[in-house]
């Protein structure tokens, strides 16, 4: 799983982290947290969140096609 695409989508969809994290109903410090690769484990159901509030999937966003 990456999180590298997180911040590019946020900035494509002129959001803020604190836009995306209200939007997303979760901290603020959880998306800055994602975005830099500072997670060790998180729930599915926070990547979803995320995921919805930019109009993605988890499977899009957080799963890379490379190896």
């Amino acid at each position: 799983m990456t999180y590298s695409k997180l911040k590019v989508e946020r900035v494509k969809n002129n959001k803020t982290q604190d836009d995306l994290a209200t939007d997303a109903k979760v901290c603020r410090t959880t998306i800055s947290q994602i975005e830099n690769g500072r997670v060790d484990n998180i729930q599915l159901g926070t990547l979803k969140k995320i995921a919805t509030a930019l109009g993605s999937s988890v499977e899009q966003l957080f799963l890379s096609n490379e190896n």
